[in-house]
């Protein structure tokens, strides 16, 4: 989901067909690679990803490198429990999902049915 103008700020991010939101981070090793995410960029705003490898820890912080399919390419980021907005999303209101800081981010688990 695109961010640019102020009334894009206010969209909440969607939530995908068949999953729902983790409420504490997950522990994110080996394991858990491919795991959705949601990630708050500075000019896009929300834009939904998948944990695609764990990199070694470096100075600039970036722990996880996550594809986004919106363009095709891999991004580093610092996947850390302090970002990680999980508990506050739920149920919160689009407003509310709008003003999460940049930078922030979410994952998701499937539901059984």
């Amino acid at each position: 989901m695109a961010s640019g103008s102020d009334e894009d700020d206010l969209t909440a991010f969607f939530v995908p067909a068949s999953m729902r939101v983790v409420r504490t981070m997950p522990a994110l090793d080996r394991k858990h690679l491919k795991t959705a995410i949601l990630f708050k960029w500075v000019a896009r705003g929300w834009q939904l990803g998948r944990v695609k490898k764990k990199l070694p820890r470096n100075d600039g912080g970036f722990n996880f490198n996550v594809y986004y399919g919106i363009d095709d390419r891999e991004s580093s980021h610092c996947l850390s429990q302090e970002r990680y907005v999980g508990g506050v999303v739920e149920g919160a209101s689009e407003n509310e999902v709008g003003q999460v800081a940049d930078g922030s981010w979410v994952a998701f688990e499937k539901v059984n049915k």
